[in-house]
């Protein structure tokens, strides 16, 4: 389902949003991070983490034929895809390799990943105005769902979590498969 490239840059996109999230927790006096000694050092490490977060992306978009096919179905939506969405369809739907939750979560970061990275490069200027930093914290807020929605889907949802290990092996197996339907067969799971 997945090749090492984009499972490897799967999981170092997600080892970098846990910092990003920590450091940025810490940064913003998150209960219980008054501890936290070297804000200098917390605020570094959040910027090159921030800065370095598309590299795995970018490695395995240059390295997986896989990767950059799988970028164009996420694009691509079909009847299908929008049918997927209601409860009372009066047909069976054909999914492909990823469902229509998966496309627009992949639609919500390609904008949030932009203003992320806009707002923190306007927030690195000291004496920047107030406006990025509200446009990154509610950046943040806007994500946050998506990231708590994907981890429940992966890790907690009996239907879902059956696909889990593609992410780990690159491999589903037949019980996991029939979560995403019955794939066509050029976009094969």
């Amino acid at each position: 389902r997945f090749s090492i490239p984009a499972r490897a840059s799967h999981w170092l996109n997600s080892a970098g949003v846990i910092v990003l999230v920590a450091t940025g927790a810490v940064m913003w006096g998150a209960p219980g991070t008054q501890w936290v000694g070297h804000r200098d050092v917390v605020r570094a490490v959040h910027l090159w983490v921030g800065l370095g977060l598309l590299v795995p992306f970018a490695l395995a978009w240059i390295a997986s034929r896989t990767l950059r096919d799988d970028v164009r179905r996420l694009a691509r939506w079909s009847p299908d895809d929008r049918a997927g969405w209601s409860r009372s369809r009066r047909r069976a739907v054909r999914l492909g390799k990823f469902n229509p939750g998966q496309k627009l979560n992949l639609l919500a970061q390609m904008v949030l990943i932009p203003v992320f990275a806009t707002s923190g490069a306007l927030m690195w200027f000291e004496g920047a105005a107030l406006l990025p930093w509200y446009v990154h914290v509610i950046a943040f807020a806007l994500a946050t769902p998506l990231v708590v929605g994907h981890l429940f889907l992966a890790l907690a949802n009996a239907t879902t979590r059956k696909g889990l290990s593609g992410v780990f092996t690159g491999r589903v197996d037949a019980a996991g498969a029939t979560v995403f339907r019955k794939a066509r067969r050029k976009d094969a799971v």
